[in-house]
């Protein structure tokens, strides 16, 4: 089974289908039977630094960032969604403690290249026609 989801946002899809294989996250993790076998991510320091930049340019922007089968999400209704009610509140008035599989923030389309700049990364708009944008770092292209 292979999906852009988060892990968790998966979850449900996993537990029905009972697949060897599950790719999620984009491409950057992989499990079989319960068990990481593969995951592609930002180390802390390098996750931080984009938090940083994105909180600098988009004042107030809701930002999630995916470590593993975990995701952490500074927007307080956590509760109220269906893919992603098990995320984990995060302020991001701190530094991450792990690395980052994946990093989503909406924002401008015209603070894009500046972010890529400062953080030295390929950031992309993931749905066409609206303001998010997928990080991925340039070495760690799949």
């Amino acid at each position: 089974m292979a999906t852009a989801r988060y892990w968790i946002g998966a979850e449900r899809y996993i537990e029905l289908l009972k697949p060897d294989c599950e790719i999620t996250t984009d491409g950057t993790l992989i499990h079989a039977a319960d068990r990481c076998i593969y995951s592609c991510e930002f180390t802390a320091e390098a996750a931080n630094g984009v938090v940083r930049e994105l909180l600098k340019s988009a004042s107030g922007a809701e930002i999630t960032v995916a470590n593993g089968k975990t995701v952490y999400w500074n927007s307080k209704p956590i509760a109220e969604s269906e893919k992603l009610h098990k995320a984990v509140y995060f302020e991001y008035d701190r530094p991450l403690e792990c690395g980052a599989n994946k990093i989503v923030a909406e924002l401008p389309d015209e603070r894009i290249a500046r972010i890529n700049s400062a953080v030295s990364c390929n950031a992309t708009a993931a749905r066409t026609g609206t303001d998010f944008c997928r990080r991925v770092q340039e070495r760690q292209r799949l």
